[in-house]
């Protein structure tokens, strides 16, 4: 039956030679050669040879052909997510945030349009390869629209990581990340989260709360050549308590004020969470 459906005209394998004779499909050894030798050259089963490099790049060179001319302006949401496994797949690693063997695919997206992705596994955050995921995507921007297209790259506090700050300082990019908290910038916004304690107090409220900047970099290895950069710290009080969230972004406060850089350009990207949810 399968035979028939691929197109076989020896549906029973009754003309092939005597050791496949009444096998009409290539079995799983075969098919296994197949796959498993197409990028070797020299290998006798090799068919077809697959370029990665530029499977990768058609993708990207799309999206960037379908932008409108008038492209000003773009802004580009990173993010990972979990693809699980079921066997002892290659690269099998036990994720604890997903609680489960996944791979940890990244996705760049633009709006609702995808840009390109990424199968990789879980064992680490890949931040080398984000980078150059990122690099790709800037010099095919700039090949059509030159640098003076705005480019803001967008992402959770996983990728608030040095390599990829370094990568937008050095391309002239900007980039608006989530930023983990820590004791230090907890101290500095304690007396804004009193304010906010003192406004619920006052009103009679149950849900307050307020924005404050700071100028800030960790005091870490790899940040030494590092400017420090602008951080929001969203401080809010609720019916569960205390909530406190930083972002850190190159974008300057006389472009665009804090609660605004929170909760319409940070928070916009949450839209990207449905357009992952539509892929898987």
């Amino acid at each position: 039956m399968l035979a028939t459906c691929c197109g076989r005209n020896d549906v029973e394998g009754r003309n092939r030679r005597l050791q496949n004779e009444g096998k009409p499909l290539a079995g799983k050894s075969t098919l296994n050669r197949l796959e498993l030798s197409a990028q070797d050259q020299n290998s006798k089963y090799k068919k077809i040879m697959p370029k990665m490099d530029c499977l990768e790049s058609f993708f990207i060179e799309n999206f960037v052909d379908n932008l409108p001319r008038q492209t000003k302006r773009v802004v580009l949401d990173l993010d990972t997510t979990d693809d699980l496994i079921h066997g002892l797949q290659e690269g099998r690693f036990h994720h604890g945030y997903y609680d489960n063997y996944c791979y940890c695919p990244l996705y760049v997206f633009c709006g609702g349009m995808p840009v390109v992705s990424k199968l990789r596994t879980a064992d680490s955050e890949h931040v080398e390869d984000t980078v150059e995921i990122m690099g790709k995507v800037v010099t095919a921007l700039r090949k059509r629209f030159g640098r003076s297209l705005k480019t803001l790259w967008r992402g959770d506090s996983g990728f608030s990581r040095v390599e990829l700050i370094q990568f937008c300082r050095e391309q002239e990019v900007d980039f608006l990340f989530g930023f983990g908290a820590n004791k230090l910038l907890k101290r500095l916004v304690r007396g804004t989260m009193h304010e906010v304690q003192s406004m619920i107090e006052y009103n009679k409220s149950d849900k307050d709360k307020l924005y404050k900047e700071l100028k800030y970099k960790p005091k870490t290895s790899g940040w030494k050549e590092e400017p420090k950069y602008r951080v929001v710290a969203k401080c809010e009080v609720n019916e569960q308590g205390t909530n406190t969230r930083f972002i850190m972004t190159s974008l300057t406060k006389n472009r665009i004020g804090a609660r605004e850089l929170y909760e319409d350009f940070y928070c916009a990207r949450g839209d990207m969470e449905n357009r992952i949810k539509e892929l898987c």
